[in-house]
């Protein structure tokens, strides 16, 4: 399987403004890891 382009949306970028700044990271982490692996596997 390849690799995607995650792009950010103007809206999605504001949003993360939003966001407390000891979350962001993990946000933007967990979207960028979806470029290597659109279908992750998920676990409740």
């Amino acid at each position: 399987m390849g690799t995607y382009q995650i792009e950010w949306k103007k809206s999605a970028l504001r949003e993360l403004k939003r966001l407390d700044r000891q979350v962001v990271p993990r946000v933007v982490a967990a979207v960028e890891s979806l470029s290597s692996q659109p279908l992750p596997s998920v676990t409740f």
